[in-house]
């Protein structure tokens, strides 16, 4: 229940909405400087380079199944979703298409959703964990997960019957010159159909693209929002934030599953 700029639960929790318009429902989360999810530093790096536009062909594809799928009053949700970047372009997508759409976007940063909350005023940004969703059963038209992690059954809590999800992972060959420029042995990753109990398979297409990065700050940025930067040795990293230029094949695969079942 919303009251004085706060939302109160059953439980007699309080729950403020802060100064930056966005609504922070970790309890153990409160009072910590560094919540938990994506620091800073990943954070600005995957803001900084998609801002570049590196990534519009995977933007563009999801504006547009977005509106393919999408009613004219949907409700939509984006778990995980980082800093804002794609939602707040999906939304823009779909007003401008006539639609009046009700938009989610959720991570587990506080961080990550301070500057989505700055991006766009038209999606309700929360902090939550995407495994432990506060909506309502059957109340979700469209759910959204890119680069994260699937929490099955709480997407098909949430979403009503003939509902979609769209999950958006790496292609095979995705960002595979980075690889062969950090390890001995670059892999391809791979590729498992993701079946999911309660929900049909509509449709998946891969896109692919080529680009050509011609400055340092862009490169480590694009290390900076990968897992890689994880994985790899101080000696590789080292060796990359002296490259000037990199080209790589960037690949997504997009696919789309409708709700059959409760």
């Amino acid at each position: 229940m919303l009251s004085n700029k706060a939302y109160d639960c059953k439980n007699n929790h309080s729950f403020d909405i802060s100064k930056d318009n966005y609504l922070n429902l970790i309890l153990q989360n409160k009072g910590k400087k560094n919540p938990s999810g994506d620091n800073k530093e990943m954070i600005n790096a995957r803001n900084y380079f998609l801002n570049k536009g590196y990534y519009d062909i995977l933007k563009k594809n999801l504006c547009i199944f977005s509106d393919r799928y999408a009613e004219d009053f949907p409700v939509i949700i984006y778990a995980g979703c980082g800093e804002g970047y794609y939602i707040a372009h999906i939304t823009d997508f779909l007003l401008c298409n006539g639609k009046s759409p009700q938009v989610f976007g959720i991570d587990i940063s506080k961080s990550a959703i301070k500057k989505a909350a700055k991006r766009t005023k038209d999606v309700t940004f929360l902090v939550v964990n995407a495994f432990d969703i506060p909506i309502f059963i059957n109340s979700i038209d469209i759910v959204f997960s890119i680069f994260a992690p699937i929490a099955k059954e709480e997407f098909k809590r949430i979403l009503k019957l003939d509902g979609y999800l769209i999950i958006v992972s790496p292609g095979k060959e995705h960002l595979f010159e980075l690889k062969t420029f950090l390890y001995d042995k670059a892999y391809l990753n791979e590729q498992n159909e993701e079946k999911i109990e309660g929900f049909e398979m509509l449709e998946t297409i891969t896109a692919s693209n080529n680009i050509e990065i011609n400055n340092k700050e862009d490169i480590n940025n694009l290390f900076l929002m990968t897992p890689y930067y994880w994985k790899t040795s101080i000696e590789a990293s080292n060796k990359l934030k002296e490259l000037e230029s990199l080209k790589t094949k960037i690949q997504f695969n997009i696919s789309i599953y409708k709700k059959t079942s409760n």
